[in-house]
């Protein structure tokens, strides 16, 4: 795949490769439960660090690894699927089932798209037409020099210390 900006003038073609989906934007009202679900499906990613699971489920498309901006989370892949989000909290609070959400995302997910079924039948707030691919030329046009640190906060990280390594490399190898 190897997506990815290299130093120096951006291009078109590296933007289609960073997304070469024909998605538009959308963003829908949930709730603190339905967060902590989507992330916990997300987290489905990654096998359950010794255990002898594979650091990587090869089955689970990389593009069907979710992370969400502004939320700071901890993903705990000694736990087992389904109850690895440890820490989840939004401008410092913790998450409480019950709190309220708008989530930006991709058409594609927003209709459930790769299994993210706890979307369905959230209220959609904003939809646009433009597709993301387009918004990201714009983006790069209206800024004309990006760098990652305008944009990259570091928001989530996986624990133990000792599941990082392997699960970097699997992660590595199988998106090459």
């Amino acid at each position: 795949m190897g997506a990815r900006i290299d130093v120096g003038p951006v291009t078109v073609g590296e933007i289609a490769r960073i997304y070469p989906y024909e998605n538009t934007l959308s963003a829908v009202r949930i709730t603190g439960a339905q967060l902590r679900a989507y992330l916990e499906y997300s987290a489905r990613y990654y096998g359950t660090f010794g255990t002898g699971e594979p650091a990587v489920h090869t089955d689970v498309p990389g593009y069907n690894f979710d992370i969400v901006s502004g939320a700071d989370y901890t993903i705990d892949l000694s736990r087992p699927t389904g109850s690895r989000v440890t820490s989840l909290t939004v401008r410092g609070a913790p998450v409480r089932d019950d709190d309220s959400f708008t989530l930006a995302l991709n058409n594609y997910r927003r209709s459930g798209g790769g299994g993210y079924a706890m979307l369905k039948g959230a209220p959609e707030v904003y939809t646009s037409t433009t597709e993301i691919r387009d918004l990201l030329i714009a983006e790069v046009e209206r800024r004309r020099h990006i760098s990652p640190a305008d944009y990259f906060h570091r928001n989530w990280s996986i624990v133990p210390a000792a599941a990082i390594p392997p699960a970097y490399a699997a992660n590595h190898h199988y998106t090459q």
